[in-house]
């Protein structure tokens, strides 16, 4: 019986540790179409999602919703969530970790933007602009962000490889939700203390 469960987690850390690549090609003209492929098991397992058109979907009919009964509600306490010592500064870390799990093998992103009024197109231009510069770019991407002064425009044409290891994913995960000011914030989640 020992046997068993120390092949089965191995058979589970070996399938965790396996990197996922997630390839996607997505343009935008007239309307949107998205092309993308997960390969897993170094692209023996692959599995193809492609977007339907907007005018090519039915919209499927929907059945009216019953009215669920009014039961006493439990109040969560968000507020003494984020004001808990230290929470808010461990999620900016969790998210630069997260961030570093999400390996960008190759991205080139083209978008072309443009308002009705040149006017208004300047403007959000000079906000947009700066900050298009200010954010920096991973290697082995390529982001184009150009403004269209003649008209309503919104183009985008991009593709791209990432690669995501799931036991990075977990690691990460399991390191936020069982650190002491996780805990102690979902604690004043449920209490309000």
């Amino acid at each position: 019986m020992l046997i068993f469960l120390v092949s089965l987690l191995a058979l589970i850390l070996v399938v965790l540790v396996i990197p996922l690549d997630l390839s996607f090609s997505l343009s935008r003209a007239d309307s949107l179409e998205v092309k993308a492929s997960l390969r897993w098991l170094f692209g023996l397992v692959q599995i193809t999602l492609n977007s339907v058109d907007e005018k090519t979907r039915q919209a499927a009919p929907t059945a009216p919703k019953k009215a669920r009964p009014k039961r006493g509600r439990s109040r969560l306490h968000v507020g003494a969530m984020l004001r808990s010592q230290g929470f808010i500064s461990r999620v900016i870390r969790l998210l630069r970790r997260l961030k570093a799990c999400i390996h960008i093998h190759q991205l080139r992103l083209q978008l072309l933007l443009g308002l009705d009024d040149p006017a208004d197109t300047g403007q959000l231009w000079g906000t947009l602009g700066p900050l298009a510069m200010a954010v920096p770019v991973p290697a082995g991407a390529y982001v184009s962000l150009q403004p269209e002064f003649n008209g309503a425009t919104f183009q985008v044409d991009g593709e791209g490889t990432i690669r995501i290891v799931p036991i990075e994913i977990l690691g990460t995960l399991l390191i936020f939700a069982l650190s002491p000011v996780t805990l102690r914030a979902f604690y004043a989640l449920g209490t309000g203390r």
